[in-house]
Parts: C-alpha cells; structure tokens; sequence
C-alpha cells in the first residue's frame, strides 16, 4: 500500500511543478493556490507513506534507515518540507514580501524545487534496486516505474524550457 502512497506523492508534485507553467490562467494567485495545493499533498502522501513504513518496520521489529533508500527518502522529505514552508512564507499571496525579495528566491525555489524531485526519484530507483525480486513479480510495478522515469523527463523538460501559458483575457 505504502507504494502506491509514494507513487501519488510524486505525481502530485509533479503535478504542482509543472502546472504553474502549463495552467492556461492568468491569475498568478490563482496559479500560486493550485501549485501550493498539489505540493502540500505530495507531503501529506509522502508523510502517509513514512509513517505505514515506520509503523509497519516497528511492529514487525525491523531496523529503520538501514539502506540507502531509506537515507534517500528521508532526505527528500526533509528538504520538501523546507521547500514549502519556505515557498508558502516567500510566494504566500496575502502577506508577500517585496518584488526584489521573490526575484531573488524564485531561481531557488525553482531549482530547490527540482533538486527534491529528483531526489524523490532517486529514493525510488534505490527502493526499486532494494525490492528488484518482489518487483519482478509484479509486471504492472515495472510499466509504473517506466512511467516514473518517463515523468522525470516531462518534468524537468517542461519546468526549465518551456515557457509558461498565459491565456489573455479578452
């Protein structure tokens, strides 16, 4: 279950990643709520996800963070959970600082942004290389992780060259 947990997270994040470029609205509040809804449930998925593992290794008397997957997912965690807090204080639409400060911090929440996505990523091709035999035994695991690493692609292709849509209002 936990799988389909993280699985989500990451959609959903990349969901928000890309959906500040690609939403036809001209509105930047407007796209600035849908961008910071769907990274808030990526968190609240991936929070889901670590907490089944962790309940499931701790009655089941398993050592946590015993592998680099692990390490890796903890790591993405903590650094999503810093990416929002610090883009909901910096780009938050009712109380936002100065011009010049969002033109300073927008490059490092972008690329912040795609640094934690990627690391998500990485978490999950450790998970896959950690947990290759139940894997092999499940033929719709493997088209999702192609998925997962064709949305890598789409992603970081659509978040660093494409230009963002903005329909005028006419």
């Amino acid at each position: 279950k936990q799988w389909y947990q993280r699985r989500v997270a990451i959609t959903a994040g990349g969901i928000g990643m890309t959906g500040y470029k690609n939403f036809p609205i001209t509105n930047k509040t407007a796209l600035k709520i849908i961008h910071a809804t769907f990274m808030f449930i990526a968190c609240v998925f991936m929070l889901a996800a670590f907490v089944v593992i962790y309940e499931h290794k701790q009655s089941n008397n398993t050592p946590h963070f015993r592998n680099t997957h692990a390490w890796v997912g903890m790591l993405t965690i903590v650094l999503i959970l810093i990416q929002l807090v610090l883009g909901a204080v910096t780009f938050n639409p009712t109380d936002t600082p100065s011009l010049l400060t969002r033109q300073k911090i927008k490059p490092c929440h972008k690329y912040f942004g795609i640094a934690v996505f990627v690391l998500g990523h990485v978490s999950v091709a450790a998970g896959l290389c950690i947990y290759r035999e139940a894997i092999v035994q499940n033929p719709i695991t493997n088209v999702v992780s192609l998925l997962a690493i064709l949305s890598i692609f789409v992603v970081l292709f659509t978040v660093i060259f494409r230009k963002p849509i903005r329909k005028t209002l006419s």
